[in-house]
């Protein structure tokens, strides 16, 4: 059902089970969910507030779908297992004011989109869908000095990352999958950078530090393109 408050606070403490559709509307208001949310139903939730899950979403039954709207800050902590979606249907999380932070290391749905000002890795982090669609709106960057490693499976899927990564606090390595294609800009690493997919699109400045920058599938500049490795070595295969 429906679960609305005029300007204020949403939160549930214990373990939240989707028991059929279920939308929470809280204006200005904050919505926290402290434990795991799961349930096979949609969860949609909408406000300007800030917006903090602490445990897995749909880690033990898969949601339907997730849309995650609003302004304000979002925290997560992960979406499913290694090898199981979490959401069966399509993810939209939205912090398009604001942060986005992504804690826990897995986040496994079908088609999968983040709007934020800027998404900020908690932890060593890997996207995983079945062959469908991953989107960043915007910038990426680790939230510690030393850094945090991205890895993208969109299997034959596109993924989109709309600004730049590692921009302001470099990453430790970004690796995506074979198949699919992949588009992204300006990538700044500690470590590795390794594209797999079968179409890479580069446009901007892509910096390792002393490492490796390699890509499998067909390169295609989509605007001037450099690549700063130190003593690493850089392999187009295609």
């Amino acid at each position: 059902g429906t679960y609305a408050t005029t300007d204020s606070n949403f939160s549930v403490t214990g373990a939240a089970i989707l028991g059929g559709a279920t939308t929470v509307n809280v204006g200005t208001g904050a919505i926290s969910f402290s434990n795991t949310i799961n349930g096979a139903n949609s969860l949609t939730t909408s406000g300007s507030g800030t917006t903090t899950v602490s445990g897995i979403i749909g880690g033990t039954t898969a949601l339907s779908a997730l849309t995650l709207g609003g302004t304000g800050a979002v925290t997560l902590s992960g979406i499913g297992g290694a090898s199981t979606a979490g959401v069966t249907g399509a993810t939209s999380v939205s912090g398009s004011g604001s942060t986005m932070t992504l804690n826990g290391s897995t986040y496994n749905a079908n088609a999968q989109t983040y709007t934020a000002n800027n998404t900020i890795l908690g932890a060593n982090t890997t996207i995983t869908t079945s062959d469908d669609n991953i989107t960043f709106s915007n910038t990426i960057n680790a939230s510690a000095a030393t850094g945090y490693s991205l890895t993208i499976n969109g299997g034959t899927g596109t993924v989109t990352v709309g600004g730049a990564i590692g921009g302001v606090t470099a990453l430790t390595s970004v690796t995506t999958d074979t198949g699919g294609s992949v588009s992204l800009q300006n990538v700044t690493t500690s470590g590795a950078q390794s594209y797999g997919d079968a179409t890479v699109t580069l446009n901007g400045t892509y910096a390792t530090t002393d490492s490796n920058f390699s890509v499998t599938g067909a390169a295609i500049l989509g605007g001037a393109t450099t690549i700063n490795v130190g003593t690493g070595a850089i392999t187009f295969s295609s």
